[in-house]
């Protein structure tokens, strides 16, 4: 009988300093739970007329930027909407010190960000661009080598406030001659081969 309250004693001591090393160890359980921002699936309309509203660039390692002159001082986009995820965009950019440029790219909308393909020779180039839009001004900020950074602001314009340029005029027309040179359906099949 005493062996039998002994193990039953041993038990209980056990038992109950287990109960409370477990019931020190809980932790209270979370009444709310954290639930991830949605990713925005419509990519919004930056279709429209942009002028250069403002340009810097930084050299992100310190020390003089060798070319901090050459900036984009004035320019002009015209942004085309092709379908609901994909821009066109004929760029004509002048640069201190370099002239007056044309670009084409395409802008999509995947996974809540915008991504641009800059047409060049035979191919896309898929640039690391950061490209933001809101109140009628499109941001992009690009990084080369870590080296570095520009930052552009377009401020979307009524085609009214368009002020004519004959450079930058005559760049968008080679932009559009380059695309339509290139041709959509090109891109596409472009497109289809890089998904691959």
């Amino acid at each position: 009988m005493l062996l039998k309250t002994l193990v039953l004693a041993l038990f209980l001591t056990t038992f109950s300093s287990l109960s409370v090393s477990y019931a020190a160890d809980t932790k209270p359980i979370p009444t709310e739970i954290a639930i991830p921002e949605a990713v925005p699936q419509i990519a919004p309309d930056i279709s429209g007329i942009y002028r250069l509203k403002s340009s810097e660039r930084v050299h992100l390692k310190g020390g003089e930027d060798p070319l901090k002159d050459n900036k984009i001082f004035k320019g002009k986009w015209i942004v085309e909407k092709l379908d609901a995820k994909t821009f066109l965009i004929f760029k004509a950019e002048t640069v201190r010190n370099s002239g007056t440029l044309n670009y084409v790219s395409i802008y999509e909308f995947i996974d809540g960000r915008f991504f641009e393909k800059l047409f060049h020779m035979e191919s896309t180039i898929v640039n690391n661009v950061n490209i933001e839009f809101a109140n009628d001004t499109l941001s992009t900020v690009m990084t080369e080598n870590n080296t570095l950074q520009e930052t552009n602001q377009w401020q979307r314009i009524h085609p009214s406030e368009a002020k004519p340029d004959k450079y930058l005029e005559r760049a968008l027309v080679k932009a559009q001659q380059r695309f339509d040179e290139f041709g959509w359906e090109k891109y596409k099949r472009l497109r289809a081969n890089a998904t691959q």
